[in-house]
């Protein structure tokens, strides 16, 4: 005869779908990858032309497989303003 147990645990495995009898460690998150912190610190205060410049460098790292708020963030700072 069965240990009440054996019996319970038996009982709730068979009660379960065949998809969540996988094993516990299937289900373990995976780790977040790297995120890289690209700053910017200009000493005036921003203007179309360095706005341009900016906005080629994010253009080119998204060509490089970088997606920004994913594996990379962009903090521009200035000293005025």
């Amino acid at each position: 005869m069965k240990s009440r147990r054996r019996f319970i645990t038996d009982f709730v495995i068979a009660l379960m779908p065949l998809g969540a009898t996988a094993s516990a460690q299937e289900y373990k998150a995976q780790p977040a990858g790297k995120v890289y912190r690209i700053g910017s610190l200009e000493f005036r205060v921003p203007d179309p032309a360095h706005q341009a410049l900016w906005d080629a460098f994010r253009q080119r790292m998204r060509e490089l497989g970088y997606a920004e708020g994913q594996n990379v963030t962009f903090e521009p700072r200035w000293s005025r303003g």
